[in-house]
């Protein structure tokens, strides 16, 4: 029986103790990522639930180009670097981005991906993978492949402001992190690390309209907006 390298079970976990700073950072490599895809409308969602003011679910939706089924399929396999010959851009820094900030943060990550206007239909192109609570079988070193799944009901709500509604953005990317263990356990507060951190970094691109990012705090159980939006300022 040949022995691996990296057992996966392992390499999977050590993703959770990846070197990002906080969750503000892992955050704005997601951010880097749709601005590589050519978006110019982000938005950042920490969805809370009544009995708690802690972000465990967040995502970030934006306007870019979308990925065909085959790079959705691939963009959640640690190492793919996502690179377009026409294009010449990345998903993430080294191919790792993606997958590396989402589970330094969270147990689960999904992708919901689309072109040429597929949305409107409500459905579209899905990935989701998760770090198994136990002992790692083969089949979880699977990469699975994308099906059809609705987009989640509270989409539209949680992203009500942005330039374009999403069931009306031609193309998009929206990426979901569950079970999320944040740096900081109030969302108001990663929301204002995160404009701090994004008005930085950001800064020209703020300025000169190339970009525009929003961010708030949802309450899932009263499907409303209790903090925010709030359009990024360039710091």
């Amino acid at each position: 029986m040949q022995e691996v390298i990296f057992p996966a079970a392992l390499a999977l976990r050590a993703l959770r103790a990846a070197s990002y700073k906080n969750t503000a950072h892992a955050l704005a490599e997601l951010i880097d990522n749709s601005f590589d895809a050519d978006a110019t409308d982000i938005g950042v969602a920490l969805l809370v639930e009544e009995e708690s003011s802690e972000p465990r679910t967040i995502a970030v939706l934006d306007n870019g180009r979308g990925m065909e089924t085959e790079k959705l399929k691939k963009c959640v396999q640690y190492g793919f670097s996502g690179q377009d010959s026409a294009l010449k851009k990345p998903l993430g820094k080294f191919g790792v981005g993606l997958v590396a900030a989402s589970f330094s943060q969270c147990s689960s990550l999904e992708v919901m991906s689309w072109q040429k206007s597929e949305a409107a239909s409500g459905s579209v192109m899905c990935t989701r993978i998760s770090v198994p609570d136990g002992e790692m079988q083969d089949k979880d070193n699977i990469l699975p492949s994308p099906t059809l799944k609705k987009l989640p009901s509270w989409t539209a709500r949680a992203f009500f402001g942005m330039a374009t509604p999403i069931g009306e953005m031609e193309s998009g990317t929206l990426v979901i992190w569950r079970d999320v263990d944040s740096s900081w356990k109030q969302a108001k507060t990663l929301r204002k690390n995160l404009g701090d951190l994004c008005g930085r970094i950001y800064r020209n691109f703020l300025v000169n309209g190339r970009l525009n990012i929003t961010t708030r705090v949802f309450d899932l159980t009263s499907n409303k907006t209790v903090d925010g939006p709030e359009t990024i300022p360039a710091v």
